[in-house]
């Protein structure tokens, strides 16, 4: 039987108030009474559903304590938050997509943190959805989708694992499978003028599809964030995709976490929104993007 590690536990609830508040504390005995879910208002986030026995804890904590989709860098923060306001100066709607959204903790960070952009967030697992749909209902600049992403359109069956943040998805012809979503028909969802801001992939492996096909988004797009999962999958090849479709596309990597943060070169960002301001200036009719086909 493994020992239990006292000072651990004390060090981490400490961790965990300080960021959270008190309250937190509901999700920790609800661990120890063996609750399926618990109910608490998070410093700073608002009220979310957890549950305890399941991987939601763990994912905040990614989120808001080890700052995972924070960019760390100030010079390309600094880079994302100008262009950001530069789209809104225009009259654009910047989107982000989550993909891969779990609970929301990830879309709950993109919505404070760009609080006049338009979130999607997409999740497989319908019980995750259901918990990220009440965990950001309070948040009207969030869209919940339950479904898959990938480079094209289709079906998934959802292949379930102890915990819901390692579920995963396989292509599958039967049509009682989930619907798959490509990136340009979640960003339709933000309506126009609107301009693809930030992707964040965590797909579980299937970003190998993603990126196998119906890749324009990228060249429209600011920033992608992905976790790339060969060490999940080895010998599968998950991220060769990736990487044929992201190389040379003008970005900067930094890593955060368990994130690879490809981040457009200010002289690429400038191009894109020149090219929007003459677009917004022909009334939308050249280069039609994201949002506006």
């Amino acid at each position: 039987m493994r020992a239990i590690n006292f000072p651990q536990i004390v060090r981490r609830i400490k961790k965990d108030i300080r960021t959270f508040g008190p309250n937190i504390l509901k999700a920790d005995a609800g661990r120890w009474m063996g609750s399926s879910e618990v109910t608490a208002k998070l410093r700073d986030i608002g009220v979310i559903s957890l549950r305890p026995l399941d991987s939601d804890l763990d994912t905040f904590r990614q989120v808001y304590q080890q700052r995972q989709y924070k960019v760390a860098m100030p010079d390309q923060r600094e880079r994302l938050n100008r262009y950001y306001e530069q789209l809104l100066a225009l009259g654009v709607v910047p989107v982000i997509i989550d993909a891969g959204a779990n609970v929301g903790a990830a879309a709950l960070w993109f919505s404070t943190t760009y609080p006049r952009a338009r979130i999607v967030a997409i999740e497989p697992d319908a019980a995750s959805a259901a918990h990220c749909r009440f965990n950001t209902v309070s948040r009207s600049n969030v869209t919940v989708v339950e479904g898959a992403i990938g480079g094209t359109p289709g079906r998934v069956a959802v292949v379930k694992s102890e915990k819901s943040w390692a579920i995963i998805t396989e292509r599958t012809d039967a049509q009682a499978g989930l619907k798959v979503a490509t990136v340009r028909e979640l960003a339709d969802q933000a309506g126009k003028p609107s301009a693809l801001f930030i992707v964040k992939v965590d797909i579980e492996g299937f970003e190998a599809d993603l990126f196998e096909t119906g890749t324009e988004w990228i060249s429209e797009t600011a920033a992608v964030y992905i976790e790339v999962h060969d060490w999940l999958f080895p010998n599968k090849r998950t991220s060769q995709s990736m990487q044929k479709a992201m190389w040379g596309q003008g970005f900067e990597i930094l890593l955060q976490g368990e994130n690879m943060m490809f981040i457009r070169e200010a002289g690429e960002l400038a191009n894109m929104l020149t090219a929007r301001q003459k677009e917004q200036q022909s009334g939308g009719k050249a280069g039609e993007s994201v949002g506006q086909r």
